[in-house]
């Protein structure tokens, strides 16, 4: 019986778990791209739903025009009023010769995985210090999950996505509350009592 303990309580853990998309309008057709020098720094807003989130992944569409010899650096960032705030995290610094010279959709794991705020705004922000040539998809459609509601930000102000959302992805695992955990706990003690009495 004891054996059967730490299965169980994996095996009830494991049913919180799972990849969860918060922000998603990959598939939406572009509308066109903005350069991340010139247009930038380039952001747009997403925001958590009730219970923590922890920020494993993010999805973005890319592509280099010109001579890719600069980077650019894509971060997390803290809302600041509707507008992208100071940096919390940097997801990855990217070489511009990694992308093709054509819109493609890059998955960016996060070395280490954030745990956001419930209920909270937060950003993505690419930058550049070394004249990068890659360029930020844009779409009109806002019909993709979490895309309604937010905001995109660069060179010329902030601005509601129905104006033209960045293309992005943001996956993570839903965290669960203390109390979650705690049902749930009790009901794995239930369920090993019923074994117990089954086999005893």
């Amino acid at each position: 019986m004891r054996r059967l303990l730490p299965l169980l309580l994996v095996l009830a853990l494991s049913c919180t778990a799972g990849a969860t998309i918060i922000f998603d309008n990959l598939a939406a057709p572009s509308n066109g791209v903005d350069a991340i020098v010139g247009f930038g720094p380039l952001a747009d807003s997403f925001s958590t739903g009730a219970n923590p989130f922890s920020l494993t992944q993010i999805g973005l569409t890319l592509e280099n025009v010109g001579v890719p010899t600069g980077s650019f650096t894509i971060e997390l960032l803290a809302d600041n009023n509707i507008n992208p705030g100071n940096p919390i995290y940097t997801i990855a610094t990217v070489q511009d010769s990694s992308l093709t010279n054509s819109l493609g959709t890059y998955l960016f794991d996060l070395p280490q995985a954030q745990l956001l705020d419930p209920n909270t705004r937060y950003w993505i922000g690419l930058s550049s210090t070394d004249n990068s040539v890659a360029n930020w998809s844009w779409t009109v459609d806002t019909s993709g999950i979490g895309v309604s509601g937010e905001y995109f930000a660069n060179v010329n102000g902030v601005f509601t996505n129905n104006n033209g959302a960045y293309q992005m992805q943001i996956t993570g695992d839903v965290v669960p509350e203390p109390g979650t955990l705690l049902t749930m706990g009790t009901g794995v003690v239930g369920l090993l009592g019923v074994l117990r009495r089954k086999l005893g």
